[in-house]
């Protein structure tokens, strides 16, 4: 915290907001620490399960790695993954 009693965040792991952000705008999250990547991903999954209706599955983000690579609900490299984006748009 800082003298005003606001977090400090490295932007290295992410950002801070001084209001709520809308759970629908929150489109995916980036795990950006590969060298514990495993934890954090494990970790990020079971707290989105532990407070999600889980039959609302709009309300579940997919976890992707600072290179666009999808790491979950499936892992889907960034090339295979523009190629599925793209064969959807047409």
């Amino acid at each position: 915290m800082d003298d005003y009693g606001h977090p400090i965040v490295d932007a290295a792991y992410g950002f801070a907001t001084s209001e709520a952000i809308p759970t629908d705008c929150i489109k995916g999250v980036v795990v950006n620490d590969l060298e514990s990547m495993d934890h954090h991903l494990s970790s990020i999954i079971d707290s989105m399960f532990k407070s999600q209706d889980l039959s609302d599955k709009k309300q579940f983000v997919p976890i992707y790695d600072p290179d666009g690579n999808l790491l979950w609900p499936k892992k889907i490299q960034y090339a295979e993954l523009k190629q599925l984006i793209s064969k959807k748009k047409e």
